[in-house]
C-alpha cells in the first residue's frame, strides 16, 4: 500500500495578548505565531477503517487526529480511513501546538491524498472547528492572529536573532492556565504596537498566561530561574506552557547547548505544500 509522509511542525507565541473574555466562553487574544523547524512525522496508509499508531504515547478516539479525520470525513462526505502513524517530537503539553499541528496536518494530508479539492481557505474554515490554534498551520509561516486564534495575517518581513527552545518536560494544561488567568494582572500594550516594535528589531516579547502559568505549574519557576543565568534578551513562555524560548543569550552558545536547549528556525511553506 502506497505511504504518505507528511512533517508536522512546532509554533512559538513570539507574544500573547489576553484581551478579554467572550460571550461563547472562549478568550480573544491577540499573538504573533511562527512555525519552527521541529516536528512531528505522520505517515498515512489507505485502509477500510481509521486507526492511529504512536509509539511514545497511545492516542485514540479523543485524539485531534482522529478528530480531523471525521471532521473531514464530514465535509467532504466520503469515507477517508487511514491508518496514521505518528513519530511524536513535539512535546506534549509544552505549548508547542503539536497536537494542533496533528490535526492540520491531517486536513492536508486527506486533502491530497481523497484529491477532495478543499482550498486553503476552506481547510481553515474547517480547522477552525478544531481548536484555536489548529487554523495557524494553514498560514506561510509567521501570522498575527486575532480572533480566538483563527484570524491570521501574515508577517512576510519577520526575522529573529538566534533563539532557543527550553522545555521541561513538565505538562501545562491549557484549560487550567486559561482558567487561572487573570484580567486585571495582563498586559495593556497595544497588540499593533507591539508587531511594530517586533518589525523594528525590539525583542522584548510578553505572554499574558505565563504568570497563570506559573501558579498552576509553581515548579516552572525552579526551571525559569536556571534559564535567567544564560541572559538571553528576552526569556519568555510559548503559549499556555512549559516551554520557554530564549532570544539571544549573552553567554556563549557552548553553554546554552549544554543544558540541552533546542536552536530553533523560523521555517515557512507555500499554500500548495505543506512544511
Amino acid at each position: 500500500m502506497e505511504q504518505f509522509t507528511f512533517k508536522s511542525p512546532a509554533k512559538v507565541n513570539f507574544f500573547f495578548r489576553v484581551l478579554k473574555k467572550r460571550s461563547d466562553g472562549f478568550h480573544e487574544i491577540a499573538s504573533l505565531i511562527g512555525a519552527i523547524n521541529l516536528f512531528d512525522i505522520l505517515k498515512f496508509t489507505k485502509s477500510d477503517h481509521s486507526k492511529i499508531i504512536c509509539a511514545h504515547t497511545p492516542l485514540d478516539e479523543s485524539n485531534l487526529i482522529f478528530k480531523a479525520i471525521r471532521l473531514f470525513e464530514q465535509k467532504s462526505q466520503i469515507n477517508a480511513n487511514v491508518i496514521v502513524e505518528v513519530n511524536k517530537n513535539i512535546p506534549i503539553g509544552g505549548g508547542l501546538g503539536g497536537g494542533s499541528s496533528n490535526a492540520a496536518t491531517t486536513l492536508f494530508a486527506l486533502n491530497q491524498i481523497f484529491k477532495t479539492n478543499f482550498s486553503n481557505n476552506q481547510l481553515i474554515d474547517i480547522a477552525s472547528l478544531l481548536g484555536s490554534d489548529v487554523p495557524f498551520f494553514f498560514s506561510l509561516g509567521s501570522s498575527f492572529c486575532t480572533g480566538r486564534g483563527e484570524i491570521l495575517k501574515p508577517l512576510f518581513n519577520f526575522e529573529l536573532p538566534p533563539f532557543w527552545i527550553a522545555n521541561p518536560k513538565i505538562f501545562s494544561s491549557t484549560p487550567l492556565v486559561f482558567q487561572s488567568c487573570k484580567i486585571n494582572e495582563v498586559s495593556s500594550q497595544n497588540p499593533n504596537k507591539i508587531i511594530e516594535n517586533i518589525l523594528d528589531g525590539e525583542y522584548n516579547f510578553t505572554n499574558d498566561l505565563q504568570p497563570a502559568a506559573l501558579r498552576v505549574n509553581p515548579q516552572l519557576n525552579d526551571y525559569k530561574s536556571n534559564l535567567d543565568e544564560l541572559k538571553f534578551d528576552s526569556l519568555f513562555m510559548t503559549g499556555s506552557g512549559s516551554t520557554f524560548v530564549g532570544i539571544n543569550p549573552k553567554n556563549n552558545e557552548s553553554k546554552v547547548e549544554k543544558m540541552g536547549l533546542f536552536k530553533a528556525q523560523l521555517i515557512s511553506r507555500n499554500e500548495h505544500t505543506w512544511w
